[in-house]
């Protein structure tokens, strides 16, 4: 159960959390499962279980066609 010590806990971690800026990702063509597993891997610790995804391939997709930033120049695999 959430309560004022742990949501107050919750928030001291996620704000000294190390921040993934746009400007670490690389500037090159990737594989969607290499972009996946990158902030995956960058942001894992977010996660609420081992099996939760913090980025899909189907919002990558749904990003992109909704306009989310530059076109990628993602190779599909």
């Amino acid at each position: 159960m959430l309560n004022k010590e742990n949501l107050d806990d919750l928030i001291r971690e996620i704000s000294s959390a190390a921040q993934l800026r746009t400007g670490d990702i690389p500037d090159i063509d990737l594989y969607m499962d290499q972009v996946t597993t990158y902030i995956d891997n960058k942001l894992g610790g977010f996660k609420r279980n081992d099996k939760d995804k913090i980025l899909t391939k189907a919002m990558i997709n749904n990003y992109a066609k909704g306009g989310c930033g530059r076109k990628p120049g993602l190779l599909i695999s």
